[in-house]
């Protein structure tokens, strides 16, 4: 009986042993805390609007400091970003601190795609595409094909889950090797994006206007000249043009827009778009009656320095001596 009693004092001892052993073996509340947050560390890039990029467009040679680091959750203690380029030789980035948000300050170096990544203090990364594009005037561009938009400049890049329709219209905005960097409609892509982009021969971009090299012209008769043209935008899909002339007895003109005056009045050049735009610019040609005459041409000093000298025959007198040339030889008196 008394052993029996033993044995079970000694157990009851036991087992309160282990108890505060393990209680003092457990980690304190902080320390699950700190735990459980290095464990679900995680940091995104947003933008300005506080939306997710995960793609991001910066005109080159501009820098673009809109988009900032965000770590969760709140009971990260050191929450401090670090961000780098994949390719300094398109975009560099340095790593801005303003009221304590970290911003990643990018600047395009050339056209191209590559990815800005922000690293935590712990090592947590996330990564976002970078495409640094050309930028253009406004421009509409006329979708002319059936087609997913691109969420950045590249062939693998993911699509959006809207599909382009032919005459659907976008601005464009600039351009990235053989994309186009699109603004779409409020609404038109999901999750509240605007930014896409498209292969150029997708689109269809009309003329918008044609600059002359010169809007008056005066020539002499036979006389030529080029007029020299450039069509607008420089994104133009079509960017041929004909010229003609409203009287060619006048004045005429080749594909080139060499002119050709042919006798005394006055012509109308027109340089005309051939996108079916309708945009035109003009040319006033003035032909003066007096025919042109060939310039000379100077002989050079050399050509006779070259030449050997031999001793003219005698002038008769009276008349003064000068010197002349004689045949393929220089000589003088």
């Amino acid at each position: 009986m008394d052993n029996n009693i033993c044995c079970k004092k000694i157990l009851r001892i036991s087992m309160f042993a282990v108890t505060l052993i393990v209680i003092l073996k457990m980690p304190s509340v902080s320390d699950m805390m700190q735990t459980n947050a290095a464990a679900t560390e995680t940091v995104i890039i947003r933008d300005a609007q506080k939306a997710y990029r995960e793609n991001i467009s910066v005109e080159l040679h501009k820098t673009n400091t809109s988009c900032y680091a965000v770590v969760t959750p709140d009971t990260v203690t050191n929450k401090a970003v670090t961000f780098t380029s994949q390719n300094p030789s398109i975009m560099t980035v340095s790593t801005v601190v303003i009221d304590g948000v970290y911003y990643a300050q990018m600047t395009g170096v050339a056209e191209g795609v590559t990815k800005v990544t922000a690293t935590t203090a712990s090592g947590k990364t996330y990564s976002s595409y970078v495409t640094v594009y050309t930028a253009v005037s406004n421009e509409t561009g006329i979708i002319n094909t059936a087609t997913p938009l691109k969420k950045t400049a590249l062939p693998q890049a993911d699509n959006f889950t809207k599909t382009a329709s032919i005459n659907d219209t976008g601005t464009v905005k600039g351009r990235v090797g053989n994309y186009l960097y699109l603004d779409m409609p409020a609404g038109y892509l999901e999750k509240g994006y605007h930014i896409a982009y498209i292969e150029k021969e997708k689109v269809t971009i009309k003329c918008t206007g044609i600059q002359l090299s010169t809007t008056e012209l005066t020539l002499y008769v036979n006389e030529t000249k080029q007029i020299k043209r450039k069509v607008l935008p420089i994104v133009a899909t079509n960017r041929k043009v004909s010229f003609s002339s409203n009287n060619k007895q006048i004045a005429v003109v080749s594909n080139k827009g060499t002119v050709r005056a042919k006798k005394q009045g006055t012509a109308t050049i027109t340089c005309t778009a051939t996108d079916g735009s309708g945009i035109t610019a003009t040319c006033t040609v003035t032909v003066s009656g007096t025919v042109s005459r060939p310039q000379s041409r100077p002989v050079s000093p050399q050509r006779y320095l070259a030449l050997p000298a031999v001793r003219c025959p005698p002038f008769p007198q009276g008349i003064p001596r000068s010197r002349s040339s004689i045949g393929k030889t220089a000589c003088w008196n």
